[in-house]
Parts: C-alpha cells; structure tokens; sequence
C-alpha cells in the first residue's frame, strides 16, 4: 500500500466533511430573498446568537464576558474567551461581521479537530492499512439506529453528536476542546517527559478547560488513570515518571476549580448551571450503549485484546469507558447526561475499533484470510453508517423558509439593528419579541428582557410580563411601572411582537425608528 494512502483517505474524509457540514449554509445562501441578508444560523437558535453576541462583544473591545440577556448588569469574568477573542481578532482585522466571524472559526475549529484526530490515528498505528482502517471507524461511528415513523431514528435523538454527520458538527469550542485533548493524550502517554513537553501538556490542559469544562473533567480523569497505572507493582521502572504528571493534573483541577466557582457564585453562569443540571431527559444505560452503536462492541474487543499493551491504549481506554462508567452517579458529580455525552467517545472508540478488526481477523485467519475479516468488518461500518448519511442527504439541500426572520433577515430588520448599534447607549435595554430579542445583542451593543431561559431566575414571568405589555394587556400607569422597573430603553414593534397597539400613544414611548413594519419607540423619562 502506498506511503501516504492514508492522507488520501483522509482528504476524502476532510472533505466529506466539510462539504457536510457547511453544504446546507451554501444552498441557503444561495437563495437569499431580495432584500434580505443571511444570517447563517444553524444548530439550537439561541445558542448560536449566544456565540454571536460574545463575538460582539469582542467587537465592542471587550474580553470578559458576561450576559447582555438580561436587564441586569452582572460582572464581566473569565469565561469561554474563545468567542471574544474571535471578535477581538476581528476588530483587528477589520472584520466587524460577528456571523462572518463565526463562520470562519468553524471551518478553522473542524480543520484543527480533524487533523487532530489523524494526528492520535498515526501515533498509535505505524501501518499505513491500520490508520485507513481508522479512519473509516471514525467517520462510520454512528449509532444503532432504527426506522421509526419520520425515517431514521436514534436511540437518544436530542443529541446529535452521536449521528454520523453530528459528531463533526459541532460548536467551535468543542471542537478546539477535543482537538487539545488528542496532544494532550499523546503527551501524557509518553514515557520521557521533559520541561518542554510538560509545558506544552499544561498549555493544553490550560486552554482546554477555558473552551469546554466537561473536556477538562474528562481529560484529568485520564491523568488520573495513567498515574495510578504508572505506579501500580510490576510497572515498567519508566512508570514511576508518571509523577510528573502531579503539577499538570493540579493545574488542571486549579482551572476546573475555577470554572466552578464561576458557575456557582456569579450570574448569569450560576443560573446556567443549575439549569443545565435540571435538564435531565429520561435516557437509560442501555439508550447510551446504542448510541456508541458498533464502534462500542468492537472498541470493547481492541480493548481487552490490548489490555495493559501501553500507556496510550490505557488512555484511550479510560476515555472510551470511564463515561459509561460515571453514567449510574453523574449526578454526584454535578453533570447532566448532556454533559457527559460531551466525553465524545467516538474518537478513542475508532482507534480501540481498529484493534478490535485486528483482534477478530487474528482470531478466525484459520477459517478465513485475515484481510478478508477485516474488508467484511469495514464494509459492514460503512453501509450501516451510509444509510442514515443517505437519509439526511435531502436536508443537506434543503432551503429554509424565505420568510424565518432569524434565518433571512429584512432589511428593515437589520435597518433597525444598525440604528439601535449606532444611535442608543451602549448597554441600553431593548424589549422585543422573543426571537428578535434573541438576535439584538448579536447585532447591537444592546441588552435585551428575554431570549434564554437559563439567564434569569425569573424568566417566564418577565417573558409574560413582556407579552403582556407587546400585546396591549397593560394600562398606563402598569406599562410605565413596568418599563421603569426593568430598565427599558426602548421598544421593538413588529416581526415576532404585534405592531403597536393604542397604550403607545402615551407620551412615556417615542418614535425614533420606523421602517417596513417596525416600528422602534424609545421610552421617555
């Protein structure tokens, strides 16, 4: 086989992937309405325009980050720099386009990721067949689906990561998070650690837990493991340097212990978490295990095969299994089930996957050629994961409806964005609908009531208490009461609110914007 057959498989797959992930933002942009712009929106709305507002942040100069979700001002604090940075880069760079932005550092982060994956594959196999064989385990990885009444169902299908394109389609800090986790791995695995090499795995250790804690959590775990392993009796005399991985777990736990602080003490992260925590759908053991679907059962068999074989196996072990293990009590650890699906399994599972072809092909050569086992093995992953790939073709295609606002935005829409951007006070609160109010603080300095449910305590009564006052269900003195007691600056009529109803002819509102349906009233005081 040729020298670099791999690589070739890999820019298949590097551009399968690509074209995957970004195909539906081409066919979308391509039919753009007159009169519209693009926004590039995808995945959960609110989370995207989440990213998009701290990348405007970054564009308004700032570093720290903090919540423009709410009328309340909470202190600015160290927390997912990634986005601000990415604004901060823009300012520099004279790119002032917060969804621009974004766009370019997921294909950055899915580059990086992926190459970070090949990077684990020809570290752990030196034959060019056993890295193509890996390749194709990861990108097959897919769970044990079924047809349910609206095609292709998962076993746990509110997470994606789990599907075939999924598991590549991924927010940008994930992605980077798992791509510092592979040379971290590697690192840690190696038996001659040097003053270099443990500032290069403090660095990954370091920025890993500021772009995704349950990355950390997982990555400190297999420290963890690898320590205990290097000074269990029997171990190679090599293994007693495993305490050198003491001051870069501490750091890690330093950075970890961080986080959680943030997370407990200061809003609107504390209200975060505890809403992440109460998100618990029902999802059993075994839903988990056919979710990993094949690439478990094979991962299990390279598993055993290459019990105690080297320091990266125990890793990848430790990586592939520990959350399966941690499922029964992640609760005492203070994660959800969405967290810890977060442990992205399919990476040490393609490797461990590998080893298990191997194993088998081993196992049966005396009634069948080798290679034969492992071409049937492989065919097997490929058209088990090519059916749900097929079946999500047509979506890769699909155009979105021209009239969803979040998706094409009006030019009166994205008029008033740019009048609230340049002619309000920075900060200054803005009441809207619920999705607009999504989308104001990603394309303007404002702040806004509602939009996320895990920012405000109080949220559904302030959300009813805004579609009180949008729909004209307040009189006078309890619209005023109202606008005073959550600092409303201004009122954005029209696309998800009603137009202004008779109440606004008060004179506490003011017209300072009208364009195309919307009308933006400034309220007086």
């Amino acid at each position: 086989m040729k020298r670099n057959a791999d690589l070739m498989v890999f820019t298949v797959l590097v551009l399968t992937s690509f074209t995957a992930v970004f195909l539906p933002f081409h066919t979308a942009l391509r039919h753009t309405p007159a009169g519209a712009t693009y926004s590039f929106a995808g995945g959960y709305l609110p989370d995207y325009f989440q990213y998009l507002g701290w990348i405007k942040d970054g564009l308004m100069g700032h570093f720290f980050l903090s919540s423009r979700y709410t009328d309340t001002v909470s202190p600015a604090v160290f927390m997912q720099p990634l986005f601000s940075l990415t604004g901060l880069t823009g300012r520099l760079i004279g790119v002032t386009s917060a969804p621009l932005l974004y766009l370019y550092l997921r294909l950055f982060s899915l580059a990086v990721f992926l190459s970070s994956v090949l990077l684990l594959i020809r570290k752990t196999f030196r034959r060019v067949s056993h890295r193509i064989m890996a390749l194709v385990c990861f990108a097959a990885a897919t769970a044990v689906w079924h047809f349910g009444p609206r095609g292709i169902s998962d076993p746990i299908p509110w997470v994606s990561s789990f599907s075939v394109i999924g598991k590549i389609d991924l927010p940008p800090h994930h992605l980077l998070a798992l791509a510092l986790m592979t040379p971290a791995v590697l690192i840690a695995s190696g038996n001659s650690p040097t003053r270099r090499r443990t500032g290069i795995l403090i660095f990954c250790t370091i920025l890993c837990g500021m772009l995704n804690p349950t990355a950390l959590m997982m990555l400190l775990a297999i420290y963890a493991v690898l320590g205990v392993a290097g000074l269990r009796p029997g171990a190679p005399a090599s293994g007693r340097k495993w305490l050198w991985l003491l001051p870069v777990f501490l750091t890690g736990a330093g950075v970890l212990l961080y986080d959680y602080l943030v997370f407990r003490t200061v809003p609107p992260w504390s209200v975060m978490y505890e809403r992440m925590k109460a998100f618990n759908p029902p999802v059993g053991i075994a839903d988990y295990i056919a979710a990993l679907g094949p690439a478990l059962l094979l991962g299990a068999i390279g598993a055993v095969s290459l019990r105690g074989k080297n320091a990266i196996h125990t890793a990848l072990v430790s990586w592939a299994f520990l959350p399966l293990a941690l499922f029964p009590v992640r609760g005492l650890i203070g994660i959800n089930e969405s967290r810890l699906f977060q442990s992205y399994q399919y990476i040490p599972l393609a490797v461990l996957a590998t080893s298990g072809i191997l194993t088998l092909s081993s196992l049966f050569k005396r009634f069948i050629a080798a290679r034969l086992t492992e071409a049937c093995i492989i065919g097997f992953l490929v058209v088990y994961a090519a059916v749900p790939f097929i079946s999500s073709v047509p979506s890769l295609s699909a155009v979105p409806d021209p009239s969803w606002f979040p998706y094409y935005i009006p030019s009166s829409l994205a008029a008033a964005f740019r009048y609230l951007d340049t002619h309000t006070p920075a900060g200054s609160v803005v009441l809207a609908g619920e999705y607009v109010s999504a989308m104001i603080p990603a394309y303007s300095h404002n702040r806004t009531l509602i939009a996320r449910d895990d920012i405000s305590e109080d949220y559904y009564t302030r959300r009813d208490l805004v579609f009180a006052f949008l729909n004209g269900q307040m009189n006078t003195s309890e619209a005023e009461a109202f606008l005073n007691g959550y600092h409303v600056s201004y009122v954005l009529y029209g696309i998800d609110a009603p137009p202004p109803p008779p109440h606004t002819a008060e004179p506490y509102l003011h017209p300072v914007f009208e364009a195309g349906g919307i009308s933006l009233m400034q309220v007086k005081r």
